[in-house]
């Protein structure tokens, strides 16, 4: 696969280069300097960061063209709309019971 903007997504070959060589190559450097930065940006702004971690990466060049990007559509869908449905059934769960304790 390849993208406009990071190009290739080969970093490397396991026939010919060391995981060394791969890690320190400057595409490679730079793709993971940018989904360090997207990482994070995450962990600063969003109060979901701990279920997701900073999001996938692929979802984040895909959707906002950056690496670096925070919010995704997948995230909010597949992670925080999921959360916040759980969590709000927990809720209404605790407070029918502490309802009919207190009776």
């Amino acid at each position: 696969m390849s993208h406009p903007r990071v190009g290739d997504f080969t970093f490397g070959n396991v026939n010919t280069d060391s995981l060394v060589s791969v890690v320190a190559s400057d595409r490679f450097r730079r793709a993971a300097a940018e989904i360090a930065e997207g990482v994070s940006a995450c962990r600063a702004k969003c109060a979901y960061f701990r279920l997701c971690r900073g999001g996938a990466p692929a979802n984040k060049l895909a959707e906002l063209d950056d690496f670096a990007a925070t919010e995704t559509q997948h995230c909010r869908l597949s992670r925080q709309v999921v959360a916040d449905v759980v969590l709000s059934q927990l809720r209404t769960v605790l407070r029918d019971k502490a309802i009919g304790s207190a009776s």
